[in-house]
């Protein structure tokens, strides 16, 4: 029974890793959002060196995104850090932090023109409709991905529940059958019993029997 447990629930844990495995787009969020936090920190460490590197890799992971043919990614990359600056730009202004990521963006090859224009609107504090578009349906994805994550995890809890319902069952019947076979037991040895007793009583009837008929044939009162 362990085995059949260990199967369903192997189906189960495949099925969530499949379910909830991300896309390369929703992998390009995550990285964009740890761009975003590193930016966070310098608008108090104020450090331009620092922010220099992180423009320069916002840079080359557009580039990369691009290079590999993945341009939605790109642009969810380029959305996700364009939007914190288009939320931001008064904060970000100051410190320099507008001016490297447009330019880290911008200054990429062959950027395709939505990238282009979300970048220059957000420095200005404006928000694209291509922008939009882009974070919505990067909260759309978001939201699939949990959906099918939630329903399989209840695959997994119902498999697991499945499978402590077929135990119960075998155990019952387990436990049924050991039960029969005692009362079984029981039964044969109290048959056993009760033949035993019978022969030892008809044993001493019989002597008696003989007892007294040896005693009439010799006289003896």
């Amino acid at each position: 029974m362990k085995k059949i447990f260990m199967c369903v629930m192997g189906v189960a844990l495949m099925t969530l890793g499949a379910c909830t495995s991300k896309t390369a787009v929703q992998q390009a969020a995550d990285q964009a959002n740890e761009i975003v936090a590193q930016l966070q920190q310098q608008v108090e460490n104020a450090d331009a060196t620092q922010v220099d590197v992180i423009a320069e890799t916002i840079q080359q992971k557009i580039e990369e995104l691009l290079a590999s043919g993945d341009e939605q990614a790109a642009e969810t990359y380029a959305a996700v850090i364009s939007n914190y600056v288009a939320e931001n730009v008064d904060a970000l202004t100051d410190n320099g932090i507008v001016a490297a990521v447009t330019n880290a963006i911008t200054n990429v090859e062959n950027l395709p023109e939505t990238i282009v224009e979300t970048a220059t609107q957000a420095a200005q504090g404006v928000k694209s409709a291509a922008l939009t578009s882009v974070l919505n349906a990067l909260a759309g994805g978001e939201a699939a991905v949990e959906t099918a994550e939630d329903a399989a995890q209840n695959a997994a809890a119902e498999a697991e529940a499945a499978v402590e319902g077929a135990q119960e069952a075998v155990d019952a019947q387990v436990d049924a059958a050991k039960a029969q076979a005692e009362a079984t037991q029981a039964a044969a040895k109290a048959q056993a019993e009760a033949a035993e007793a019978a022969a030892k009583a008809q044993a001493a009837k019989s002597i008696d029997e003989g007892a007294a008929a040896l005693k009439k044939k010799m006289g003896v009162q």
